[in-house]
């Protein structure tokens, strides 16, 4: 993993019952690219790899809840060393 500058965006992850929607939504508005999280796929998850454009590897990643809230603790950790992915909360209003 790539040592990343003091206050930038290590990890970050959105959960939402909706990932097809979310994708169009967070793609358009920030021109991300979405891939699938092979390991993730392959047990059930339906996890997307974010990047953006011009890193180095995924930024973070968006993962389908089925409708359900998760249960995993939240964090606000900028730490490059917070992987397995941070957990928290979406700052952005998305339409669903």
């Amino acid at each position: 993993m790539t040592n990343r500058a003091p206050g930038t965006l290590a990890w970050f992850e959105v959960a939402t019952s909706d990932p097809d929607e979310a994708e169009k939504f967070y793609g358009s508005l920030f021109d991300w690219a979405f891939e699938a999280d092979g390991p993730a796929a392959s047990g059930g998850m339906d996890y997307r790899n974010i990047r953006a454009s011009g890193a180095d590897g995924p930024i973070g990643g968006i993962f389908g809840t089925g409708g359900q809230v998760p249960t995993m603790p939240c964090s606000t950790s900028s730490s490059p060393m917070s992987r397995p992915p941070v957990r928290t909360p979406n700052s952005l209003a998305a339409p669903w």
